[in-house]
């Protein structure tokens, strides 16, 4: 309706360059439903796994061991990273990890952190299989055309190995 009503005022047809600029402003204040509800469910997604990975590095302190306590400090901090990701993009992010602004980087890294956090005792596998099966569901959703990343996985620098969509 507000495009009609652009369309009817004379100094909407008066340019070319302002019609095409109107047509963009409006077209990205007029987004679907669908691509508000997609953006907020991916957001949830890489919440709830940004959560499952600090649990699963949570879980890998027991049994007490060195080398557990290592990948245990190592999946807790990515998994703060990955909620971080949800909120702001650091420039140093941008740069040094452009795979997590990809379909199948994210995904391929959720399945590593998955396999990581799988271990002794039910919590781990549960934990794991969460990780990894969400980071199969983000590697398939690259080869599902009509599914756009959501903007914060957009946003990636443009340097190199920085996905452009």
């Amino acid at each position: 309706m507000l495009k009609l009503i652009l369309k009817l005022s004379p100094m909407y047809t008066a340019l070319s360059i302002e019609r095409r600029l109107i047509d963009q402003i409006v077209a990205a204040m007029l987004l679907p439903l669908e691509c508000r509800q997609a953006i907020a469910f991916h957001r949830i997604v890489n919440l709830a796994v940004g959560v499952f990975m600090i649990l699963g590095g949570i879980a890998q302190f027991f049994p007490v061991g060195f080398a557990d306590i290592i990948k245990g400090c190592y999946v807790i901090l990515f998994g703060l990273a990955t909620g971080l990701l949800e909120f702001q993009i650091p420039p140093q992010i941008a740069k040094h990890a452009s795979f997590m602004f990809s379909f199948v980087g994210r995904g391929v890294f959720y399945i590593f952190i998955g396999s990581v956090v799988v271990g002794e005792g039910w919590w781990k596998y549960v934990v794991g299989a969460i990780i990894g099966l969400i980071g199969i569901g983000y590697v398939a959703l690259e080869y599902v055309p009509s599914i756009e990343p959501p903007a914060n996985m957009r946003d990636a620098d443009a340097g190199w190995g920085a996905e452009q969509v």
